[in-house]
């Protein structure tokens, strides 16, 4: 028997010591290579799920797409209130956004990924992981890579506004980069045009609800330019010169592209100039040599083109095209074919001034069908509405020949939800209180600029309010309501469900004080507000927010709205706002 008892012990022995040198043998390396990121390298290009976007263009070969956490909670998560599944997604949340301040945005997009498995109905998260798709683009050296990040950048967005069609204007802005990034893959103009025009729909919302972009007004100038609209980016460049600063190489460049668009050419070379002087870059360096070509001035534009690729000869692809287009022009047949060669190791892009220059040669040579042939194909894909694409058509016509009939290869982008908001309304600056009053100079909030603008006679809902819901909204009529006083100012909670908890406090912003203050007793249906006038502006605008002492609570708001009693400077008592 203790023989017995010996020989299993000594199997055990042998046992264990197997396993731990087997342990020992796997997790080293295992250790090794999560110690020193090894491991995270191996396991992170199977980590990305897929999610296909609402337009992909057409590609030879299409992107195999990693399959990603399921957007339905599990069963045990989905029966729990969204604050306990937030709270339990914390670690998670905090994580995504560190990878994201240190710049690792694809263990951000991994972290983001862990939250939304647990949160799959939180608008937010969907657009901070669109974010982090966005900037992964900029690593990319395959265009395939390059679209499977973009469209999965999209789809985020897309689910964000899904969740909230009046959230932040930054999910639209989102959206406008996605398609922004989209068009400029497309080949033909017709598909390009489409998608900016969708772009800049989505970007004219983003600016009226506002966004946290500090650049989002510079993007309506170039966006405008893109799709035709030159007056329009011209006013808006000249709009932010105004109130600049500081000097930009945006805004003279804004300028100078919406005058080449409209081939007032004088100014367009003045205001380029201007913004080289600024900030000397090779696009600018190459829009400036489009110029020069457009007004017959060669040699200038070819002088432009081997000083910024002297420069720098690497990327900014487009500058050989156009070099090459000039020397095909001057018969340097060879140094032509030398630069397009180059030039499309330098960029994806092709057609456009590159066909144009292949046409060139090949007339050259005397093969008109071949150059009618690339003239056509430069016509259909050069992009930009110039005067450049005025020299292609006419070169095309001097040979007898029409452009092609181009339809789009795919169907428009997918269509932006309504915002419930029924007026959106361009904001006004708010007045300050009349300086005879005794009152503090008025300073704005920084943040009252991110408020949601409604119309003060429309009501908005449903509203979600909580403490992780960005609910601050500004009422603002049409028009300015100047006054002499506020007899009456109510604030409208209604709802279907009014068992469900109220916020702890009705905060408005005093217009006098420059703070926050408010009414602390909250109840469904109307909300008297004390001392109006301290909380209404001198041209009627009301800002309001809600005041939670529970991190936990959550209300739904069917229709939040204002009514507001006052006199005015004429002596006139007016009503304005709801009237349930």
């Amino acid at each position: 028997m203790d023989g017995h008892k010996s020989s299993t012990r000594n199997k055990f022995i042998a046992l264990l010591g197997g396993l731990l040198f087997a342990c020992l043998l796997c997790g080293v390396p295992l250790f090794y290579g999560v110690w020193t990121g090894r491991f995270q390298q191996v396991i992170q290009p199977f980590a990305y799920a897929a999610q296909t976007s609402a337009v992909m263009p057409v590609f030879s070969e299409t992107p195999t797409l990693a399959i990603r956490v399921s957007e339905t909670p599990t069963p045990d998560l989905a029966s729990q209130p969204f604050m306990e599944r937030f709270q339990l997604a914390g670690d998670y949340i905090s994580e995504a956004l560190r990878y994201s301040s240190q710049g690792a945005y694809a263990d951000a997009v991994l972290s983001w990924d862990k939250a939304l498995e647990i949160v799959p109905d939180w608008a937010e998260g969907y657009y901070n992981r669109g974010q982090a798709y966005l900037n992964l683009l900029g690593n990319q050296r395959s265009q395939q890579e390059f679209m499977h990040y973009l469209s999965l950048a999209g789809a985020d967005f897309d689910k964000a506004i899904e969740l909230e069609p009046d959230g932040k204007g930054d999910y639209y802005l989102g959206r406008y980069k996605y398609y922004d990034h989209l068009a400029g893959l497309q080949p033909a103009r017709v598909d390009n045009l489409q998608l900016e025009q969708t772009a800049l729909d989505n970007l004219d919302i983003a600016n009226r609800l506002g966004n946290f972009d500090p650049l989002a007004e510079r993007y309506v100038i170039f966006s405008n330019i893109i799709v035709g609209n030159c007056d329009e980016g011209i006013e808006q460049a000249n709009h932010l010169i105004e109130i600049a600063t500081e000097p930009s190489a945006a805004l003279p460049t804004g300028l100078a592209l919406g005058y080449f668009c409209k081939n007032d050419l004088n100014k367009a070379l003045e205001y380029m100039d201007e913004a080289i002087k600024i900030r000397d870059t090779c696009e600018r360096r190459l829009e400036r040599a489009r110029i020069l070509y457009v007004m017959g001035r060669n040699d200038d534009a070819l002088a432009e083109l081997d000083y910024t690729i002297a420069n720098d000869p690497y990327y900014c692809g487009e500058r050989y095209y156009l070099r090459g287009l000039l020397h095909a022009e001057k018969g340097d047949l060879d140094k032509a074919q030398d630069d397009l060669d180059f030039g499309m190791g330098q960029t994806w892009g092709r057609g456009g001034l590159l066909s144009y220059a292949q046409g060139k040669i090949a007339l050259a040579r005397g093969d008109t069908e071949t150059a009618i042939q690339y003239f056509q194909e430069a016509e259909v894909t050069y992009r930009k509405l110039d005067p450049v694409l005025t020299m292609i058509q006419e070169d095309l016509a001097a040979l007898g020949a029409t452009p092609l009939e181009v339809t789009p290869s795919f169907p428009a982008g997918t269509a932006i939800p309504t915002p419930t908001l029924t007026s959106l309304l361009t904001p006004r600056p708010t007045s300050s209180p009349n300086p005879s009053l005794p009152t503090p100079v008025f300073t704005e909030d920084p943040t009252l600029r991110f408020a949601h603008i409604i119309d003060l006679e429309q009501k908005v809902g449903p509203v979600q309010t909580g403490p992780t819901y960005d609910s601050l909204w500004r009422f603002q009529p049409a028009q300015s309501l100047d006054h002499r006083e506020v007899q009456r100012l109510s604030v409208w909670l209604i709802s279907s469900d009014t068992s469900q908890h109220l916020p702890r406090q009705i905060s408005l912003w005093n217009f006098h004080n420059n703070m926050w203050g408010g009414n602390n007793e909250v109840h469904w249906g109307e909300n008297q507000i004390n001392y109006p006038n301290e909380y209404v502006s001198p041209d009627g605008d009301v800002y309001i927010h809600f005041a939670y002492g529970n991190s936990s609570v959550e209300t739904t708001i069917d229709e939040l709205g204002i009514t507001l009693i006052l006199q005015r400077t004429n002596g006139s008592i007016e009503v304005h706002g709801i009237t349930p």
